[in-house]
């Protein structure tokens, strides 16, 4: 997990060095501040979850905990990178959906064994875009929206395969083990 925070931290100050001269400083600074917020919402979620006693007593409660604290954070991630969109540069907006749909690849890898972590982060990330892109009314606009949707409907498609044979090849494990 800390391999993926690291990268998320590496892509949220490339966007922000990417969108310096063409964006409100106030708007990034503020950007910035919620994805640290909700990350570190996210990490005490997680270490409060490792120091805990009895783990398998309180799953479901630290399973909904950690799906929420994960979906304010990807939410933060993909709501914001619509409000950071620069109106005025297309070749930024470009930029940023490049940025998401890179974040939303490796999520899926990432959450491998939660599928519903997998499809909210994808989700997430993806969603908020789409409108913004597939109604501006330029060709490369909706073709970068269209290219996007498709994009989104086949990882769902790929991480519901990759979830299934995950779980396939544990209970596989779990039948030579007995």
């Amino acid at each position: 997990d800390l391999g993926v925070r690291d990268l998320l931290l590496v892509l949220l100050l490339l966007l922000v060095l990417v969108l310096w001269e063409v964006q409100d400083h106030r708007v990034l600074y503020t950007w910035i501040a919620g994805i640290f917020l909700t990350g570190a919402v996210r990490l005490a979620v997680f270490l409060s979850y490792r120091r805990s006693g009895n783990k398998m007593e309180n799953a479901a409660r630290w399973e909904r905990a950690y799906f929420l604290s994960a979906a304010a954070y990807f939410l933060c991630w993909g709501l914001g990178c619509l409000w950071i969109l620069p109106p005025q540069s297309q070749l930024h907006q470009i930029l940023v959906m490049y940025f998401v749909i890179g974040m939303a690849g490796s999520a899926v890898s990432a959450f491998a064994a939660y599928r519903r972590i997998q499809v909210g982060a994808v989700s997430a990330l993806i969603l908020p875009l789409l409108p913004w892109f597939l109604t501006r009314g330029d060709s490369l606009s909706t073709g970068i929206g269209l290219g996007a949707l498709a994009f989104y409907l086949y990882t769902l498609n790929s991480a519901k395969a990759l979830s299934s044979t995950l779980k396939d090849k544990l209970k596989l494990t779990a039948l030579l083990h007995q």
